[in-house]
């Protein structure tokens, strides 16, 4: 998608290398975000942005890839994982599937909490989801997990929350779409 004229977007993903699901080879690229769409990728000299992520020497799978994996007990060992991407939207970035010894998403952290516990006499505190899950097909409109987030308020509903960084010990930080995180 080349980039006719410099232009501001919201989110501008400067320098990682992409995976863009065509089967193609991967490439080094700028991703530009408008209104929650890939806008523009390539190299985007001259463009601006109201936040910048540097994802100099990482994988960016925009769109619809959740590139992970599910080995849960490798968060333990290797802090420095993929992004999580749900239904096209990237809710974290950290550890192993989006997930953190500390997670910061309350899905995030209700996942996690179905991990077995290896040891029989630690009793495991399970969280459970309610509400039904959002339709990929048609995804309600704010952030697409208010349906089923124990902390959803109203403006869950109404405004899609923005990726953020959080600190982390992880390489790179932590990165949570949750307005209340």
């Amino acid at each position: 998608m080349p980039s006719p004229t410099p232009a501001h977007y919201d989110t501008l993903i400067r320098g990682g290398t992409v995976i863009d699901g065509t089967k193609g080879p991967r490439f080094d690229a700028d991703v530009a975000i408008l209104d929650g769409r890939i806008a523009a990728m390539g190299l985007l000299e001259g463009a601006t942005a109201t936040r910048t992520i540097d994802a100099t020497g990482r994988i960016v799978a925009p769109g619809f890839i959740d590139s992970h994996t599910h080995d849960d007990m490798a968060l333990l060992s290797q802090a420095d994982m993929s992004f999580k991407v749900s239904q096209g939207v990237t809710t974290v970035v950290a550890g192993n599937c989006g997930i953190s010894a500390a997670p910061l998403h309350p899905y995030t952290e209700i996942l996690l909490s179905a991990v077995p516990v290896p040891n029989p006499r630690i009793k495991a505190q399970r969280l459970l989801l309610q509400g039904d899950p959002p339709s990929p097909a048609n995804p309600p409109p704010g952030c697409r997990f208010h349906t089923r987030c124990p902390l959803a308020q109203p403006i869950c509903s109404q405004e899609r929350p923005a990726l953020t960084q959080r600190p982390s010990a992880a390489a790179g930080g932590h990165w949570v779409a949750c307005h209340f995180r």
